[in-house]
């Protein structure tokens, strides 16, 4: 009997070895930006990966209990409509946006890791436009953070830290 476990369990660990790495299943985001409406009802995710990739998601047909998560959001954002699975029905499949050239993507990289997470106070600046916001997406500590660097609309504020405003500024570049 023991030896039948045994097996099986020799069995189960080289199928979990052989599985591949749930990271390499996920999109590897780097920054985001999540633009939200409020007179015209829009909730869309711009996210910028680490290849250059960029592509734009339409949140609005998403569960409320997802898309006031940020954790759960993340998650949708990495896996959705990878390799043709995971859709959700009713929600569009994500756009292609121009790529992120090379060098503001190099210099994007560069100033992640010197990110320290921040918090910021923002202030009342209009009713009811909605929000612009910017995050960051890093590794500290062996950890994946997510740090928000930058909103805008009904409340405006930033980081002071000096790498987010080098991250601020680079994403605001047009992208031809």
């Amino acid at each position: 009997m023991m030896k039948r476990i045994s097996a099986m369990l020799a069995a189960l660990m080289l199928l979990v070895g052989m599985t591949p790495a749930r990271a390499q299943e996920e999109r590897d985001i780097i920054m985001m930006a999540r633009f939200y409406g409020a007179w015209v009802y829009s909730d869309t995710v711009v996210t910028l990966q680490r290849d250059g990739t960029r592509l734009q998601f339409d949140l609005r047909m998403l569960d409320n209990d997802i898309k006031h998560d940020p954790d759960r959001v993340l998650h949708f954002l990495r896996t959705y409509g990878l390799n043709g699975t995971g859709l959700i029905r009713d929600v569009p499949p994500p756009v292609t946006l121009a790529p992120m050239p090379a060098e503001p993507l190099a210099q994007i990289e560069a100033q992640l890791p010197l990110l320290k997470e921040q918090t910021f106070e923002t202030r009342f600046d209009k009713t009811d436009t909605g929000s612009q916001l910017l995050f960051a997406l890093y590794q500290q500590d062996g950890l994946s953070k997510m740090t928000l660097l930058r909103e805008d609309g009904s409340y405006v504020g930033e980081s002071s830290d000096p790498a987010a405003q080098r991250l601020i500024a680079l994403m605001a570049q047009p992208i031809e």
